[in-house]
């Protein structure tokens, strides 16, 4: 394989960049589909569209606040999408003012503000699975599991926007 590959770049038939697996990989999530898949049927049928897009949540702490921000990003993969997440936490004093803030023209910056990248899976037992990595140190966050009802009437979740 070293050899066609070498012989292929002399040529100017492939580019080093081209070698090189866009971050992250889509192949740790598709392995762990095939080792997940009881049917052995190596690809499941899914709509994960209607999952996309993005889930709010805030959490409310002694001396502080977290906001949650996660997004599931359409793909052209099956049983998977990509996932970014972000972590922000804010002073506590600042509660009562948060519902009058606007994102885009600024406000109150967060004490830390942590961003996550990875993917979502679509298991057999209808669940998510959710692999992220921190984008700027590329520390694990451990993955999660969202509970997914199929069937279930769909609705947009109130106070979001894609």
């Amino acid at each position: 394989m070293e050899a066609v590959v070498e012989f292929a770049l002399k040529l100017r038939l492939l580019f080093p960049e081209e070698l090189e697996e866009p971050a992250p990989s889509l192949h740790a999530p598709q392995r762990l589909l095939e080792y997940l898949d009881t049917t052995a049927a190596r690809m499941r049928v899914v709509t994960p569209v209607i999952f996309d897009g993005r889930y709010k949540a805030r959490v409310i702490e002694q001396r502080a606040f977290r906001e949650f921000d996660l997004t599931l990003h359409r793909s052209s993969e099956p049983g998977m999408m990509p996932v970014t997440k972000t972590e922000e936490v804010f002073d506590k004093n600042l509660l009562d003012k948060i519902e009058k803030w606007d994102r885009r023209s600024g406000g109150p910056t967060a004490a830390k503000r942590t961003i996550y990248a990875g993917w979502a899976i679509f298991t057999p037992e209808d669940n998510i699975m959710v692999f992220l990595k921190e984008a700027d140190n590329r520390k694990n966050l451990y993955q999660f599991t969202l509970a997914t009802e199929w069937y279930a009437p769909q609705t947009v979740a109130k106070g979001c926007s894609s």
